[in-house]
């Protein structure tokens, strides 16, 4: 199967006159999938995910703190109604809804959880495909798909030739990469993948972050890729590796370092580092901690200048904003490769979306959303 390595031909003609306008406003990470596509043991336990379930669950948890809406128990409850009760159409459309800017495009990131983490599931990862095919149909000048290439799905490859041939109709845009899901980013079925999306430029978006969400497996066997070891650097083998806390995952799989060896192999690689480390590591390196993923990722956009890196969900914290602000104005590097994202809906757990939104979007000012809401998405994702 062929692709087409011209970025604007995976988009609607009306889109192509829409992003010529200087008013365009991306959100490069965001999320409409629903519990339908989830395995049930998404949350480390088994649990029903019936919409009755899951209803009572979302009522109890506004009830425990009666007297507020905005504590983190009410918090999981607005999470937990996007998660049970609204179809992608109308994640999609509630998302518009909070941006008042005309010409808005985002990228939602599609989840390929059921290879790394037990349990049943509603809707299998080819229907999940069409699904996503069907709301990008619906929004045809507004969502660019990312879909989710998870080496350990026996059908990877195939799906991605799919899903990005120029003869078939799914026109997807990118590749979400999700390694806490129990693979490392230089997996030898990724690395094919990554060379056809350096030389056709479709961006890659990975979780870059801690693992909230991970394997369900304690112990992972036939790991594959370039291992980082102590003393030696990165030695290209396949390992079993037991892992007991959270931490423990997205230290192994989710390190920004784990993508030295793919950068090398493939410089022209179009390369998004989700989360730039999270909020936990932005905690250290606030606190004067060195060594951490936020220096680790800079030191690496120094060298590479198609590495990108967003801020969705740490957006949240309005001390970590003000730094990266003062950042922003004192880096040209950083203010170059700096993308806005949300990590809609999985934000709202910190609370009402509208209100972190706006609070972060007045804090950076018009100057530096500019160039982290227009000007870089638009090289990030078109190269121009």
């Amino acid at each position: 199967m062929s692709i087409n390595p011209d970025p604007y031909s995976r988009i609607s003609p009306k889109l192509r006159g829409i992003l010529q306008k200087k008013d365009v406003f991306f959100d490069v990470h965001c999320h409409i999938f629903t519990s339908k596509d989830v395995p049930d043991g998404f949350l480390g336990i088994r649990v029903p995910f019936d919409q009755r379930f899951l209803k009572f669950l979302e009522h109890q948890l506004h009830k425990i703190i009666s007297k507020s809406d905005t504590d983190k128990l009410s918090n999981l409850a607005y999470f937990i109604e996007f998660f049970r009760s609204r179809s992608s159409e109308e994640t999609a459309e509630k998302l518009m809804g909070y941006y008042p800017v005309k010409n808005f495009v985002f990228c939602p990131l599609m989840m390929d959880m059921a290879p790394g983490i037990k349990g049943k599931i509603e809707r299998d990862y080819d229907e999940q495909i069409e699904k996503m095919k069907s709301v990008r149909d619906e929004f045809p000048n507004t969502i660019l798909p990312f879909f989710a290439a998870d080496p350990n799905n026996p059908k990877v490859l195939q799906n991605f030739l799919k899903v990005f041939s120029d003869k078939e109709d799914y026109k997807f845009f990118g590749v979400k990469i999700y390694p806490s899901l129990g693979y490392l980013p230089s997996h030898p079925e990724l690395m094919n993948i990554y060379s056809l999306c350096e030389k056709n430029k479709i961006p890659v978006t990975a979780h870059c972050a801690g693992a909230s969400v991970h394997s369900s497996k304690k112990t992972i066997k036939d790991i594959s890729g370039f291992h980082y070891v102590p003393g030696q650097g990165f030695v290209e083998k396949t390992i079993t590796k037991s892992f007991k806390r959270k931490k423990d995952y997205a230290n192994f799989f989710n390190h920004p370092r784990n993508w030295i060896p793919v950068l090398e192999k493939y410089p022209n690689l179009k390369l998004n580092l989700a989360h730039f480390g999270g909020d936990n590591e932005w905690k250290d390196f606030l606190s004067g901690k060195t060594d951490t993923w936020v220096e680790t990722i800079m030191d690496l956009m120094g060298k590479h200048p198609n590495l990108y890196s967003d801020f969705s969900y740490t957006m949240y914290h309005p001390g970590i904003a003000k730094k990266l602000k003062s950042m922003v104005m004192e880096n040209d590097l950083l203010a170059s490769q700096l993308l806005y994202g949300s990590d809609y809906y999985m934000i709202v757990r910190e609370g009402h979306f509208k209100a972190m939104k706006n609070n972060f979007i007045e804090l950076m000012g018009e100057d530096i959303m500019k160039k982290v809401a227009f000007e870089n998405p638009k090289r990030f994702l078109f190269g121009s």
